[in-house]
């Protein structure tokens, strides 16, 4: 069986970092970055206003509003959370 996977746009954390098409031939992935999570000890990955994942994500391919219907608009963030 053939497997299709998009990963477009996303923040991907690997060492070393991936050199293949299926990584690598969608654009937008960014690798390695410190993402600036708010409290990941305690499940809350939203983000800081420092953080790198902001305004990185395709508006064409992301979901219009984030986890907490926080709409993306025209500078999506990657994640879940829209700051």
């Amino acid at each position: 069986a053939t497997l299709n996977f998009d990963f477009r746009d996303n923040h991907i954390r690997s060492t070393p970092v991936p050199t293949d098409n299926f990584f690598t031939s969608n654009g937008g992935n960014t690798y390695n970055l410190e993402p600036i999570f708010k409290s990941p000890s305690i499940y809350d990955f939203s983000v800081f206003s420092t953080s790198p994942l902001i305004g990185t994500a395709n508006f064409t391919t992301a979901s219009p509003f984030g986890i907490e219907s926080n709409a993306r608009g025209g500078s999506p963030d990657k994640g879940a959370y829209q700051f």
